[in-house]
């Protein structure tokens, strides 16, 4: 019963901080009564997307990377950014990601959707990185498509 109230109390406090957001944007339009100065807010499309509760969630394959560096020092992110420019320079066609799931910094390269696929890939990048390691991984499925929506046959 405890949950049902709290969650009542949240979608509530959140349905009226939408409003009130709602309610300053018609107030910014009002003409400034001394003035009469008025703003004019134009807000971009992605914005109202990535706010709104029903914005699109990118959907995530289990797939597989190469991890090339794990670090947790001090210098740990100066060196994760020079690994994933080294990658970008040697191998310019593979993905590269820096990511710090605390309280480790990672780099990880290639969007491989079969072990197989991340065991090549593996063997392309271990003579440069020679402790390399495949990890498991969610991928974005945008990384499988490489035509643009435009360009796929009807």
């Amino acid at each position: 019963m405890k949950i049902f109230i709290a969650t009542i109390l949240m979608v509530a406090t959140l349905a009226a901080r939408a409003q009130t957001i709602e309610n300053y944007s018609i107030k910014l339009g009002l003409p400034a009564p001394e003035s009469g100065a008025r703003v004019v807010a134009r807000e971009d499309a992605t914005s109202r997307r990535a706010t709104s509760f029903d914005a699109p969630r990118q959907e995530r394959v289990a797939g597989f990377r190469v991890c090339i560096f794990v670090d947790n020092s001090q210098s740990a992110r100066s060196a994760a950014t020079a690994t994933q420019s080294q990658v970008v320079e040697l191998f310019p066609s593979i993905p590269v990601y820096v990511s710090y799931p605390n309280p480790d910094w990672k780099v990880t390269a290639g969007d491989c959707l079969t072990r197989a696929e991340a065991t090549v890939l593996l063997g392309r990048l271990r003579p440069v990185f020679p402790k390399a390691f495949i990890v498991n991984d969610m991928i974005p499925l945008s990384a499988f498509i490489k035509a643009k929506p435009e360009e796929l046959p009807e």
